[in-house]
């Protein structure tokens, strides 16, 4: 029989355990979702570029969200359209370029400070123009991102959409380069692939099953929350990401994701607003163009100013902290971010669809089936 003081003892310790793991519980509770800086935190600094990543490492962000390419030469390169023409001085396919040619471009060209899409506006300013900012290379950040501590999460999207110069239907071209680079980086831990392209994400899983996946969607083509999960749970993928704008991104969605083992992180959220909104629905993280505003909400500390120092250095004035309108669009959507419209003709049709309900569920079972195709072929090829 365990003596009384004995037993007060132990009642005690168990009660400050208890107390201990209340009160880390409410800590990560405080703290809110992640972080993740879309392009770099594109409204501060130029997206998909060096000066981005830094700034958004050096304002507190969890997750730096990146897009890579191929090069004419079969190496990944950081920036977000198949095309050069919107982001640099430069024109034409990013696949019609080497890396050393690549390496002329000014991807600092049509950055104007406090927009969270670079558009190739002549009456905008752009101080950044001509101060030797590139377009890097994921060998590139890969590299760099490997010298910090912590080393900060990476969401590298895989860009590869029927929209755009390039597309590969099999979901191959891309995933067979990126896979190999990043299990070379000693980074694969921190690492998550994203794809609107569904063959993507399956060839990343056949490739190296360990590596996270992260599926995009939009409601604008009739992808909704629900149906991102459902593929996701139904191919074995680890991440959900439909647009915050998914009429069903609400409680029942991130219960369902949390039910499902399933992280959530819906994109791009860019006013205040807005943020507080989703904050309140208990998803696992926000990918955002802004964001300081974003750690604003959260109540988390940041540094005063949220300019890169080469912003500082050029002596551009202040920035806007947050974006966006009351929808939490801080721009016009851009042609090259959308997912494909389900009537193109560049779209294969799926035999084998997963089940869906609901409005636009033949624009998901469309996208999405897409996959199980091309991986059910692939394996009995």
């Amino acid at each position: 029989m365990i003596p009384r003081c004995a037993r007060s003892a132990l009642w005690f310790g168990a009660l400050l355990v208890a107390m201990w793991v209340l009160a880390a519980s409410a800590s990560a509770q405080a703290e809110g979702p992640l972080v993740s800086a879309h392009r770099g935190g594109a409204a501060y600094a130029p997206e998909n570029t060096m000066v981005a990543f830094e700034n958004a490492s050096r304002l507190g962000a969890d997750v730096l969200e990146l897009d890579v390419v191929l090069s004419g030469d079969g190496e990944l390169v950081v920036i977000h359209d198949s095309t050069l023409d919107r982001t640099t001085d430069c024109t034409g396919e990013v696949a019609a370029r080497t890396v050393e040619q690549l390496g002329e471009c000014d991807a600092a060209h049509w950055f104007t400070p406090g927009v969270a899409t670079t558009v190739n506006d002549t009456t905008a300013e752009h101080p950044l123009r001509g101060s030797g900012i590139g377009i890097p290379t994921l060998a590139d950040v890969l590299a760099w991102a490997a010298t910090l501590d912590p080393v900060p999460q990476l969401f590298i999207e895989s860009k590869n959409l029927p929209t755009e110069a390039g597309f590969d239907p099999t979901g191959t071209a891309i995933p067979s380069v990126l896979v190999p680079q990043i299990q070379g980086s000693g980074l694969a831990d921190q690492v998550a692939i994203l794809a609107f392209w569904p063959a993507d994400l399956e060839t990343v899983k056949m490739l190296d099953p360990s590596i996270r996946t992260h599926f995009l969607t939009t409601h604008e083509f009739g992808q909704t929350a629900f149906q991102n999960l459902a593929y996701v749970t139904a191919r074995g993928h680890d991440m959900s990401g439909p647009n915050h704008q998914s009429p069903d991104l609400n409680e029942a969605y991130v219960e369902a994701t949390h039910a499902a083992g399933v992280p959530t992180v819906p994109w791009t959220v860019d006013a205040a607003e807005r943020m507080d909104e989703v904050i309140v629905l208990g998803v696992d993280g926000i990918t955002t163009n802004y964001p300081a505003c974003l750690l604003d909400r959260l109540g988390r500390p940041r540094p005063a100013d949220v300019r890169p120092p080469e912003l500082v250095a050029a002596g551009y004035g202040a920035v806007p902290v947050c974006g966006g309108d009351a929808t939490g669009d801080a721009d016009p959507p851009t042609d090259d971010d959308p997912q494909p419209r389900p009537d193109q003709d560049t779209l294969p049709g799926p035999e084998a669809p997963l089940p869906v309900s609901g409005g636009g569920g033949s624009a998901f079972a469309l996208t999405a089936g897409l996959g199980v195709v091309v991986l059910s072929r692939r394996l009995r090829g």
